[in-house]
């Protein structure tokens, strides 16, 4: 059996005009009524989606009244401020050197073997090789 919604308008005219045979009365009204119920359901969608569809394009053009009315009331290129981004990477900083002053002597191993692996490190891939 056919499915879809494009197959079920297409024969629902069909289906509610066969015989009594096949179908009872009471199945025909209660096919009727569930056509009614849905062409209703389709124009409240339709409704609906061109009031949403309004009421976005009302949105859009205030929007852009709003952002021409801004960008008209500056200069063509905004200027930037740089001290909020220079106040964060100094206090980043001032932290960093802080936590580097706090933690020294637990630090002192890890920053030491680092360095020592960073220098044995060509001596080691050598070694490797040599097989």
């Amino acid at each position: 059996m056919r499915q879809g919604l494009r197959f079920l308008r297409s024969e629902l005219p069909r289906i509610l005009a066969t015989p009594s045979d096949v179908l009872s009365p009471r199945m025909v009204r209660v096919i009727e009524d569930l056509a009614g119920d849905w062409r209703q359901l389709d124009e409240r969608i339709e409704s609906s989606r061109s009031l949403w569809q309004d009421a976005c394009c009302r949105q859009i053009k205030l929007l852009q009244i709003d952002f021409d009315s801004r960008w008209l009331s500056r200069s063509h290129y905004p200027t930037m401020s740089l001290t909020r981004p220079i106040v964060f990477w100094i206090a980043m900083l001032a932290a960093l050197i802080a936590a580097v002053v706090l933690l020294r002597e637990v630090l002192l191993p890890f920053v030491a073997g680092m360095v020592l692996a960073y220098l044995l490190d060509p001596l080691a891939t050598g070694w490797s090789g040599w097989e």
